[in-house]
């Protein structure tokens, strides 16, 4: 059973949202992702990092380079490609990347977001939803699973449907034999590939998460997600909402009681993804 969380875990937490606020003190155009901001939303887990993104580092990086050398409490320490900054801001990681290497066709949905006398710009919980479920194909982490059970885990059928629908649209996935739960080269659709991944968990780290389950989650519910075993009967629950929204935004029509469930009408076009949240 994991343990709660200590005084010196939850200092440090304390830190972390403080150096992300410092931060984007600086640089307003940055918005906290990762682990920092599943934390934000869900209680089941905090970070030690954080990690931000934004738009057009690429283009700007020497600039926002001298922003953050003036600001005291912060250091540089490496600078990859003009594209991803990492440091320490007041002796927390922290790192700064271009959105571009998540974001596909359309900006991400961020918001201003106040939490313990901080404010914190951050993706919506939808998005932060859809990048994670990105993650989990892309990366297949054990967090990534335990992340997209935590963040979908307070949203009832329709908000599921409109936080995962837009993913067919900005995530345009290419055949991989990695991501393809069977391994075939195929046209594939995202919510597809995600329901069968959630129902058939795998992650690429499983023995160290096995290994280490108290350290890798460190829960401020200590009875929530008691160990793995736990976790996979969650998502083969998730799996199966992902592939009845696949089947509702595929065949609509052909799903009555499943679009009435995810509050979809079986006239809509449900490949729309303008104004869903």
């Amino acid at each position: 059973m994991p343990k709660p969380l200590t005084p010196q875990e939850i200092e440090r937490w304390e830190r972390v949202l403080a150096a992300a606020a410092k931060l984007q003190s600086v640089i307003p155009e940055a918005f906290l992702v990762g682990g920092t901001a599943v934390g934000i939303y869900s209680p089941y887990r905090t970070s030690r990092d954080a990690d931000h993104l934004m738009p057009d580092l690429l283009q700007r990086c020497p600039q926002v380079l001298t922003r953050l050398e003036a600001l005291a409490g912060w250091s540089t320490e490496v600078v990859r490609g003009q594209h991803t900054i990492l440091g320490r801001m007041d002796g927390i990681e922290t790192t700064l990347m271009d959105d571009g290497r998540v974001r596909q066709h359309v900006p991400l949905e961020v918001h201003t977001y106040r939490l313990q006398g901080l404010t914190l710009r951050l993706p919506t919980l939808f998005e932060i939803l859809r990048i994670k479920s990105y993650l989990l194909l892309f990366r297949n982490m054990a967090r990534d699973y335990a992340d997209c059970h935590a963040l979908s885990g307070e949203l009832e059928d329709p908000e599921l449907f409109q936080a995962l629908i837009p993913l067919e649209q900005r995530y345009r996935m290419r055949p991989h034999t990695a991501w393809s739960h069977d391994g075939t080269q195929k046209p594939l659709s995202f919510l597809y590939e995600m329901g069968q991944r959630l129902s058939h968990p795998a992650p690429r780290d499983l023995k160290k998460t096995l290994n280490h389950w108290d350290q890798r989650f460190r829960l401020r519910h200590p009875e929530d997600l008691s160990n793995w075993t736990a976790l996979v009967a969650q998502c083969r629950e998730l799996g199966r909402r992902v592939l009845e929204i696949h089947q509702v935004w595929s065949t609509p029509a052909a799903e009555p009681e499943l679009a009435v469930r995810y509050g979809v009408s079986t006239t809509d076009d449900c490949e729309s993804d303008g104004g869903l949240d």
